[in-house]
């Protein structure tokens, strides 16, 4: 089994000291050999990674270029999947993404309006899902859908003390 493991110095994004820099990476580990490749570098604040169900591409974010970047695992070959400002991407069923996001106010430093997005592998973004009622001014990380029939919607944060649960949102 083939792994891979996003490398991101951890910052805060959300303090007016935040210099965005390109010295993220995508590592490659091999379990079987103990290799470890660089497979990709440069990257801007990278968050997520999602793999596909088929585990044929992953897909993360780059937060301070405002973008998901979707690597083909075989091909070695990336493009960017999405315009979209990003955290980390969960994949509650096949085809469908949930990346939490992060609008931070230039203008005002530590404010900051914490977003949902749901999107499918067509590029389409399903649903967006403003969470500033109950994050007020709070950055989000994590956004995780389980029963997908009946639609429960988790919601972590690294710097909220509480999980939020939306029930058919």
């Amino acid at each position: 089994m083939l792994k891979l493991k996003l490398l991101v110095l951890e910052k805060n994004v959300i303090q007016g000291n935040f210099t965005p820099d390109s010295t993220g990476r995508l590592i490659k580990y091999n379990p079987r050999t103990n290799e470890v490749k660089v497979v990709l570098n440069g990257l801007s604040v990278p968050a997520g990674p999602a793999f596909s169900h088929d585990g044929s591409f992953v897909l993360f974010s780059e937060f301070s270029n405002k973008r998901i970047i979707k690597y083909r695992l075989m091909e070695n070959t990336t493009e960017v999947f999405l315009n979209l400002t990003g955290n980390n991407i969960r994949a509650p069923t096949c085809g469908e993404y949930w990346v939490a996001a992060n609008n931070i106010i230039v203008s005002q430093p530590g404010s900051v309006t914490p977003f949902g997005y749901k999107f499918n592998l067509l590029k389409q973004i399903l649903i967006t899902k403003n969470l500033q009622a109950q994050y007020n001014n709070t950055q989000v990380n994590v956004l995780q859908e389980y029963n997908v029939n009946g639609g429960t919607l988790y919601i972590g944060s690294r710097v909220a003390p509480y999980v939020g649960v939306f029930n058919k949102w």
